[in-house]
């Protein structure tokens, strides 16, 4: 009786084993794959699109690999095709980029960019041509420092117009040299209110104002 009950036990612990055996196979066989499947997942949201899984098997889990590889393979393709996209835009930009910067050097009247802090932001180089000052002077210190002291109350209503959204046609201040003289200008501004800057443009109408004053 002893050894037949020694022997059932034996018999047994070989079948408990050969269970967990078996199902440590099968949990591999399992869990494997999902594991891999998670890691390609947490590659492609890292921005890796060219991971893929193993799709050799003819289960359920093999269908999904090869539906995440299929919808892999088409979200790497729509990131080259955006990413094609913005660079093609980019360049665009660029280019137009240069076209202004040129128009913006050639162009014989005063014309620059200022924000509603009342500070230029960019001025042409016609602005030393006709003032004396550089670009640097100009922006480093508010643009009411420049219009003449009996000036400065007219420009900042025109200032406020502007800030408020209005436009400025044909008004009229002096700005000084750096000699220490004044120019008249005329101005002409339009107000980006999305980038909160101001477009605006001025003409030296001095001559003028002395040919006016001469009659």
């Amino acid at each position: 009786a002893w050894t037949f009950v020694t022997r059932m036990l034996l018999i047994g612990l070989c079948f408990i084993v050969a269970a967990a055996i078996a199902a440590r196979a099968v949990s591999a066989r399992i869990t494997t794959p999902l594991h891999d499947l998670t890691h390609a997942a947490e590659s492609i949201a890292a921005g890796n699109y060219s991971e893929r899984v193993a799709a050799d098997r003819r289960d359920e889990i093999g269908r999904l690999g090869s539906a995440f590889n299929a919808m892999t393979g088409k979200v790497e393709e729509s990131h080259h095709d955006l990413e094609a996209r913005v660079q093609q835009r980019l360049q665009e930009v660029k280019e137009a980029r240069q076209d202004l910067d040129q128009f913006f050097s050639l162009s014989l009247d005063l014309l620059c960019i200022a924000g509603h802090d009342g500070y230029f932001k960019r001025v042409n180089p016609a602005w030393q041509d006709v003032l004396g000052w550089t670009a640097d002077e100009l922006t480093s210190q508010p643009y009411q420092t420049f219009v003449h002291p009996a000036d400065r109350p007219s420009t900042g209503a025109e200032q406020t117009k502007l800030a408020d959204g209005g436009t400025v046609m044909a008004f009229e201040n002096r700005y000084r040299h750096k000699d220490g003289t004044y120019r008249w200008l005329q101005w002409k501004a339009a107000p980006s209110m999305e980038q909160g800057i101001i477009y605006a443009a001025a003409r030296d109408i001095t001559e003028q104002k002395r040919a006016e004053l001469a009659m």
